[in-house]
């Protein structure tokens, strides 16, 4: 109502106020304008600086969003210069996304990291993972930057390639792992004699392993007692071997048991050389190798190629080389040999069964072993048949040791809940006037065999004798 007064009765004054109103809002409107053009000059300017900083730094700069292709909103030519994809062809390669470039084994975790991330509401970004190339080839980088959470998360980071350090970090882990396996299994331990001072020097490795201390004063002055740390039976080697490798300029290598920290014994290779001096050995080199594990494989191996696999006892081809040796080292004493044959082992086996069969040679093997004494041998030559060799025997001797051996197989066995009989009848030739070697021995003892059988078994003949 006052506007319509004051447009009634003053015009003059209305249109003048009317004016000074545009003019004011001219003036605002220029300083607006003038803001925001200087608004926008900075940001060019800020984002003109931005660009520069980041081509000129070799770390890559990239800003994309976290969706369903982790769509790329910016990328430095630096990030571009990492995959070796030129920016004018990035999207002719129909490769606009940075998940085409992660490699198929790494986007599940990819996805999964930055998943994990926006749940938990983290902003700092920091991952490794694999990239392809532009040529195919497989780089590793790093991703470090900040997350901005919003309606379509977006992430600002450097994208550094480590390839070189990743190869570099992995050398260094091999040659690591290289040298801690290497000293774990290096078996050898070092060692200095000096003859002049009669002094041994073992490397620190000696007492860990061996119990005692590694510098020993009057070595050679003392071997009677330093033997002491050898197996009784390898003794001998160890002298042996002291007494070759400080009398010749030879590699000296010998194997042999020594005790160790724990009161057992190892299998040691030891070898060494002696140092000259004027003529005049004054040093022995060597070293002291652990090969206990070899040498227990290689006996198991030999003992398994030489063993019946039923009875564990020495098999046909070995009880013959057995004792066709030990013959002839003993050309001039008197020895036996007793072809063991079952009586009727085929009704055992028919009556109760192979299995059973089988465990009953068990028993009676190790009841045959246990007629025997340390130097005696046994072996199975057959289904059924089985050799056993006494050595150096006296001539009352051979009806003693056949009468403890048939009557102690002889007999009722438990196998399982069944009671078995078992009976053999043995055969007994005498070296040397039943022949001379094991072959012609074995023919003997078949025969008199025979004749035990014929007689009704369940008994034995010698050969060549009336009974």
């Amino acid at each position: 109502m006052l506007v319509m007064d004051l447009m009634v009765d003053n015009p003059i004054i209305f249109i003048t106020l009317i004016i000074t109103l545009v003019i004011i809002l001219l003036i605002i409107l220029m300083i607006m304008v003038f803001m925001k053009l200087r608004t926008n000059k900075a940001v060019l300017k800020a984002a003109s600086q931005l660009k520069m900083i980041t081509e000129s730094i070799t770390a890559g700069v990239i800003n994309f969003n976290i969706d369903k292709r982790f769509v790329i909103n910016y990328a430095s030519e630096a990030f571009y210069e990492i995959l070796k994809k030129p920016k004018d062809k990035i999207y002719t390669l129909n490769k606009k996304d940075l998940l085409d470039y992660i490699t198929v084994d790494e986007k599940g975790e990819f996805i999964k990291y930055f998943n994990d991330l926006i749940s938990s509401l983290n902003s700092n970004v920091s991952l490794e993972t694999k990239m392809i190339t532009n040529d195919g080839g497989i780089i590793d980088v790093t991703i470090t930057g900040q997350l901005t959470h919003g309606p379509t998360p977006y992430v600002s980071a450097t994208v550094i390639e480590i390839t070189k350090i990743k190869l570099m970090q992995q050398q260094l882990s091999i040659d690591k792992e290289r040298y801690e396996i290497s000293s774990l299994l290096s078996n050898s331990i070092v060692f200095e004699y000096d003859m002049i001072e009669d002094k041994m020097q073992f490397s620190e490795k000696y007492k860990d392993i061996f119990g005692r201390q590694p510098i020993m004063e009057n070595y050679i002055s003392n071997i009677e007692k330093n033997k002491e740390w050898i197996h009784p039976d390898d003794q001998g080697l160890f002298l042996e071997f002291n007494e070759k490798v400080t009398n010749s300029n030879e590699i000296i290598v010998q194997e042999f048991r020594i005790r160790d920290a724990f009161g057992g014994y190892l299998w040691c290779e030891v070898s060494g050389k002696a140092i000259v001096y004027d003529n005049k050995p004054i040093k022995v080199i060597g070293k002291v190798t652990n090969i206990n594990t070899y040498k227990n494989a290689l006996n198991e191996l030999e003992y398994k190629a030489t063993r019946d696999p039923l009875t564990s006892i020495y098999n046909k081809e070995t009880i013959e080389i057995k004792i066709e040796n030990y013959i002839n080292a003993n050309r001039y004493k008197k020895h036996m040999v007793i072809f063991v044959d079952f009586d009727d082992f085929k009704n055992i086996n028919d009556k109760y069964g192979h299995i059973k069969g089988d465990q009953v040679l068990k028993e009676v093997t190790n009841t045959l072993k246990e007629t025997l004494v340390e130097g005696e041998m046994i072996g199975r030559i057959g289904g059924d048949e089985f050799v056993v060799f006494i050595g150096n025997i006296g001539e009352d001797d051979v009806i003693k040791k056949s009468d403890i051996i048939i009557n102690s197989v002889n007999g009722i066995y438990e196998i399982g809940k069944e009671s078995i009989p078992v009976s053999v009848s043995m055969g007994v030739s005498i070296y040397p006037e039943d022949g001379n070697n094991y072959e012609k021995l074995l023919i003997k003892a078949d025969e008199a065999l025979y004749i035990a059988k014929g007689r009704g078994k369940l008994c034995y003949h010698i050969c060549n004798k009336d009974e």
